[in-house]
């Protein structure tokens, strides 16, 4: 049995992985994710990131009965519509350098935001110290540690919360800051939160280092795009989703702010366009 792996055996590690043992879904989510952040933006090595993203891909879309786990969620959910339409998406970019521009369905959008809410509170304790969170404090016995997911702050109630949120947010220096942290998409699904509050071009320009093929910026702005467009439903609609929580730049000041500015030029320089799905 493995204790450790190293750069050159991972293949051999993660076939370990998937098949002798049952591992939390949230443990092997956070091996692969960031075998594909090694491959592909760390170490530039298109042949190895799209191996993975190949493996990746036929887990998701080939899914055994007698498996107790799935990674990447059991079929007929729409969390693992997103991880197969993704990772198709991303084995094209790596093969070809194309970026996402085609329009993605409403429920691979869901299953999107289905995937951040489950998967980013447990990446929560290993990157507490690299991005700012939204903390309380919390009593405890002296000498007694809590951990930083557990001293987050509760989801939005209303929109005094999510304006709440974005004026906790030290905006000194964070761009810089978020500069500094390696490419990835694991940093990604926790620091959406103060990212949300930066300029529009300090938005853009770190999704696009953090999420080369545009998938899931797409997924994201679309989403702010969309909810622009409800009028007087956006708010409500926002924290009812939980999509303000994950944003709390929408409350920011400006019409459009910095967020729907970024929403807007990005989705413009794909040619798209918000359309949501007839019910």
């Amino acid at each position: 049995m493995p204790t450790a792996a190293t750069l050159d055996h991972l293949g051999e590690y993660f076939t370990w992985l998937m098949n002798e043992r049952l591992p939390s879904v949230p443990f092997v989510m956070f091996w692969f994710d960031g075998l594909f952040d090694t491959y592909q933006l760390e170490l530039k090595d298109r042949n190895a990131a799209l191996a993975a993203y190949e493996r990746a891909l036929a887990e998701a879309t080939s899914q055994p009965k007698e498996r107790l786990f799935f990674p990447y969620s059991p079929q007929g959910n729409r969390m693992n519509d997103f991880w197969r339409a993704w990772l198709a998406q991303e084995v094209e970019f790596v093969r070809t350098g194309k970026p996402s521009q085609g329009r993605i369905p409403e429920n691979v959008i869901g299953g999107f935001f289905d995937a951040l809410y489950g998967n980013a509170g447990y990446f929560i304790d290993v990157f507490a110290n690299d991005i700012p969170l939204d903390m309380r404090e919390v009593q405890a016995f002296p000498g007694m540690r809590i951990s930083p997911r557990a001293r987050l702050m509760p989801p939005a109630g209303d929109w005094s919360d999510v304006e709440a949120s974005l004026g906790r947010v030290e905006k000194a220096g964070l761009a810089e800051k978020l500069a500094k942290l390696p490419p990835s998409r694991l940093y990604l699904f926790v620091s959406l939160r103060p990212v949300s509050a930066l300029s529009a071009a300090e938005i853009l320009r770190y999704l696009a280092r953090n999420d080369p093929s545009g998938y899931w910026t797409t997924c994201l702005l679309g989403t702010v795009s969309y909810l622009d467009s409800r009028g007087a439903e956006r708010r409500e609609l926002a924290v009812r989703t939980g999509a303000a929580q994950l944003l709390p730049g929408m409350a920011a000041t400006g019409k459009p702010n910095a967020l729907s500015s970024a929403a807007t030029q990005f989705l413009a320089t794909r040619g798209l366009r918000v359309k949501p799905e007839a019910r």
